[in-house]
């Protein structure tokens, strides 16, 4: 490894997202060169697995087009539900791999507490651990998420969404990106309606009712 890949990967960041460069070569085959044409650049996100800083190469595979319309309120919530019922899914997940650094602590308190004092400071370790399980997911995955959503007219359509504090907010509109939801591959990210990376929640498309 390059010394200077090394000093890379000793950097004590949560979260980075950089884009790598790529070659200005046509040819689709390339390694190095885009992956869906010339406006297309793979992005890279540091991230903590097992103690130590790694880079995982997360290709951008899809990019808006273009807005596709408005959502109506019921819309918005629907496909918030669902969006919060699968990052809640990774956070329970995160949580549970964290237990082993966690629950000594809670043993701890309960151990050598008085009962009111053990119950307030094994809140305030749920607490850090929760903090902490939605700090490993932003670093996986950022805190900008895509969401397919489904359509009669057979278009691949997004929903876009926020992460804070473990509560998704949705974006006003559905977009039309550039890559056929149902081949998009697992990990993909995309380029949003702002120019931002939005990682693919899932990958099974929110049914909304025809008549909103």
């Amino acid at each position: 490894m390059h010394s200077s890949a090394r000093l890379l990967l000793s950097l004590p960041l949560l979260t980075l997202l950089s884009s790598c460069e790529t070659s200005n070569t046509s040819d689709p085959t390339a390694l190095d060169g885009p992956m869906f044409g010339a406006q297309k650049e793979t992005q890279f996100y540091m991230m903590p697995e097992k103690g130590d800083l790694r880079l995982r190469d997360v290709a951008v595979v899809a990019r808006v087009l273009r807005k596709y319309r408005t959502l109506a309120a019921a819309e918005k919530e629907l496909i918030r539900r669902s969006a919060q019922m699968q990052f809640s899914g990774l956070v329970a997940l995160e949580i549970q791999r964290l237990e082993p650094k966690y629950e000594p602590l809670k043993r701890a308190a309960r151990r050598s507490l008085p009962p009111a004092e053990a119950r307030k400071k094994v809140a305030e370790i749920d607490a850090d651990q929760q903090r902490e399980a939605l700090q490993n997911i932003a670093a996986k995955m950022g805190n900008n998420f895509a969401v397919p959503v489904a359509s009669a007219e057979n278009k691949s359509l997004m929903a876009f969404a926020t992460q804070e504090k473990g509560r998704l907010e949705v974006a006003d509109a559905l977009y039309e990106v550039d890559v056929p939801v149902a081949t998009l591959p697992a990990k993909s990210a995309i380029s949003g309606p702002s120019g931002e990376v939005a990682s693919v929640l899932t990958r099974q498309p929110v049914s909304l009712p025809t008549n909103p």
